[in-house]
């Protein structure tokens, strides 16, 4: 079997990040929200896992057949995570750059999973990446957004992301066909968290 492929961009633009606020994703294993789209069979063709930390999300649908493309900002998170692939002999491409300028070689893809990534983008950032979004999903692809809620207390942490951030974010060009509350795992407890499903459409 092929070994997974490591590849390295050069960051082109600045984007707010905090790694200690990514560092609280990584549980060590995939979050149970995105298990459920794979037991229900809802994520189909070429997948791009963005902001993957160290894989977990990205190795369980690998392990289910799926052709993954995975990417983040930390070489080290992507280093873990290939490592992790080889070890069990699982294929993917990883990749070490900006998530802000996705388009690296014209690839589409026709599911999009972001889980735990959304939230750590300040709102001036969240506009330009949808717009990579755009670029990159093929129309009738679907887009899923796990990321904490607007009802989880305190201001430590990931921002707090309402039903109205995303419906104002995914307004022209998507299809937003459900926003339902569930449970992001991180090291800190469970925290409450949306988890959106988008559709691309022309």
């Amino acid at each position: 079997m092929n070994k997974s492929k490591l590849r390295k961009t050069i960051p082109k633009l600045p984007f707010y990040w905090m790694e200690k606020e990514k560092t609280l994703d990584i549980i060590g294993s995939p979050q149970n929200a995105i298990l459920q789209l794979i037991e229900e069979e809802r994520i189909k063709g070429l997948v791009l896992n963005i902001g993957c930390g160290t894989g977990d999300n990205a190795l369980m649908l690998a392990k289910n057949n799926l052709e993954v493309t995975c990417i983040d900002l930390s070489e080290d998170f992507i280093k873990i995570a290939l490592e992790k692939a080889n070890k069990y002999y699982l294929s993917g491409t990883f990749i070490a750059g900006d998530i802000l300028d996705l388009n690296h070689d014209g690839k589409k893809f026709d599911t999009i999973i972001d889980s735990g990534l959304f939230h750590t983008l300040n709102k001036g950032d969240r506009l330009w990446y949808v717009l990579n979004l755009m670029e990159i999903l093929r129309p009738g692809g679907t887009y899923y957004l796990l990321c904490f809620n607007d009802f989880e207390p305190g201001i430590s942490g990931p921002k707090r992301i309402s039903r109205m951030d995303i419906y104002e974010l995914f307004k022209e060009g998507w299809e937003i066909k459900s926003i339902n509350e569930t449970i992001f795992e991180n090291k800190m407890g469970n925290a409450k968290a949306w988890l959106a499903t988008i559709l691309r459409i022309d």
